[in-house]
């Protein structure tokens, strides 16, 4: 139900509209109004909520609600998105830190050079230069 009802404020308000909506709503437009106290008008054919329920102002919202419950039930959001892509570079880092270790257990106990040693004139001339 997107109607919530405050009984200090004795006013109705669209939940849709309240908390999915991306732009500031103006509140003088009978069609865009998400606060609504004037129950003389509530349920007319062209005017309260019935008119609010088919403006643009609720539709979006309306959509907006049901994206973000569809979201949530399929884990796609976007801390989600992100939380996977960091754990397939911690997977990535993991898997190139364990082949330099063994490389580096390997060469360590026989004294043997982590680089290829070339003192020929063109290799030390190109490096300090």
């Amino acid at each position: 139900m997107w109607l919530e009802y405050s009984i200090k404020n004795d006013a109705c308000y669209c939940y849709y509209c309240c908390h999915f909506s991306s732009h500031k709503l103006n509140n003088d437009d009978a069609s865009t109004t998400i606060v609504f106290n004037n129950w003389k008008k509530a349920l007319g054919k062209n005017t309260g909520l019935t008119k609010h329920a088919s403006s643009q102002t609720h539709i979006t919202p309306t959509k907006n609600y049901f994206s973000c419950k569809q979201r949530e039930k399929t884990n796609s959001n976007v801390l989600h998105k992100l939380d996977f892509g960091r754990v397939i570079q911690i997977r990535k880092n993991r898997d190139r830190l364990i082949k330099i270790c063994s490389t580096l257990h390997l060469l360590a106990p026989q004294m043997i050079s982590y680089r290829e040693h070339d003192e020929c004139e063109r290799y030390v001339n190109s490096t300090y230069s």
